[in-house]
């Protein structure tokens, strides 16, 4: 990692995490206001199981 001060912000890359969530509705022209906490609940999974796929490497490699 480069030296200086890191920011949470950038160091979790919150601008690409939190504008990751194109609503199909809207682009038809029918917003569905659920459809938001869909996509972020699937995508909070998505990242879980990439965590687990994480630990489960790192087990095997010992």
């Amino acid at each position: 990692m480069a030296s200086g001060n890191v920011y949470y912000p950038d160091y979790l890359q919150l601008d690409k995490v939190l504008n990751a969530q194109d609503l199909e509705s809207v682009k038809l022209g029918q917003p569905a206001h659920d459809e938001m906490l869909f996509i972020v609940i699937h995508q909070a999974y998505e990242l879980w199981f990439k965590q687990v796929l994480h630990e489960v490497g790192s087990v095997m490699a010992m």
